[in-house]
């Protein structure tokens, strides 16, 4: 067909709106569908640091209290937990070949035990072994409750996270519970009998 020479063809300002205002539509659905995505990132990846730093603390805790002779809790400047173990690596972090008397085993020097600390400074629970730095193993912590059982031979910590979600720009929380109960393996050592 034929356009005449005089006619001309054009968008008009009310088909040109429309256009306009199916497109700020999309762009703003757009918009929404990425910050939800990214909250839901921001929440994930909150859960799943949260989620690392428990399985850290309760094995690290778990190691420290079965290896040790010595349990005390609680202390100064934070301290919850002292562990008193024998030295079972060397400097150079290899093994130690234990020395066996009478059924009895010791790695290392007796007069020279490993001493590892757990220290709660504000949300952060820290590991130090000796005296060297102490090295941070969680965050997010809101509580921590550290209780000897059977006279020692067992120890009992509850820690409560919390991890942070943020929705439509206000901060909410669901606290999560770590709850571990370690046998001091080497509390009693039995005496043979000759």
């Amino acid at each position: 067909m034929k356009i005449p020479l005089g006619s001309t063809r054009a968008v008009t300002i009310v088909e040109l709106m429309i256009a306009v205002t199916i497109g700020v539509i999309a762009l703003g659905a757009v918009y929404t569908g990425a910050m939800s995505m990214q909250r839901c990132f921001a929440a994930s990846q909150s859960f799943l640091d949260d989620s690392r730093d428990q399985s850290r603390l309760s094995d690290y805790l778990s190691m420290d209290v079965r290896r040790a002779d010595q349990v005390a809790v609680g202390g100064a400047d934070g301290v919850m937990l002292t562990a008193t173990m024998q030295d079972y690596y060397d400097g150079n972090g290899l093994p130690r070949t234990p020395t066996i008397t009478k059924y009895v085993h010791s790695y290392g020097d007796p007069a020279a035990p490993m001493v590892v600390k757990y220290i709660r400074t504000g949300q952060f629970i820290y590991r130090q072994e000796r005296n060297d730095p102490p090295v941070q193993i969680a965050a997010d912590v809101q509580n921590v409750q550290v209780n000897l059982l059977d006279g020692g031979r067992s120890v009992e910590t509850t820690v409560t996270f919390l991890p942070k979600f943020r929705r439509s720009g206000s901060v909410s929380s669901a606290s999560t519970t770590l709850r571990t109960t370690t046998m001091v393996r080497n509390y009693h050592r039995p005496t043979p009998t000759p």
